[in-house]
């Protein structure tokens, strides 16, 4: 059975008293972890993970569970946030968008997005109070 539970370090493999500040929901089918997503504080910025296993897809459940996370981040102020778009997974463009990020113009750079970018291998992208659907 589906369920969720708060984000723990314990849920990707990190011990529970890693230094990690991070937000975040983890999505279980009866005891197995599998998903987990949120944000985490790297630098001064906030960004967003994810770690889905196939069985996870159920898409419709996931963009809820995203857009509900995004929306709570900005409601405690959070705000703007941070990702990153891996355009070698089909319609994660696509989706990023709809969710309201936006690729990171070149007077927005810093070495944060930088070191993230390379980190990632994928294009930084943000998202700014009260975006996406």
């Amino acid at each position: 059975m589906i369920h969720y539970r708060q984000f723990s370090p314990l849920d990707v493999g990190k011990p529970a008293d890693a230094m990690i500040t991070a937000h975040g929901v983890t999505m279980l089918d009866d005891d197995r972890v599998i998903a987990v997503g949120g944000l985490v504080r790297v630098g001064t910025k906030w960004w967003t993970f994810s770690e889905i296993k196939p069985e996870a897809r159920v898409a419709i459940r996931l963009h809820r569970l995203v857009l509900a996370g995004l929306k709570n981040a900005e409601a405690e102020g959070i705000t703007p946030i941070y990702g990153y778009c891996d355009e070698t997974k089909p319609r994660a463009r696509d989706w990023i968008e709809r969710i309201g990020f936006r690729p990171i113009r070149a007077e927005e750079r810093d070495d944060e997005v930088d070191v993230v970018e390379r980190w990632c291998h994928s294009q930084a992208w943000i998202r700014e109070m009260a975006g996406g659907h």
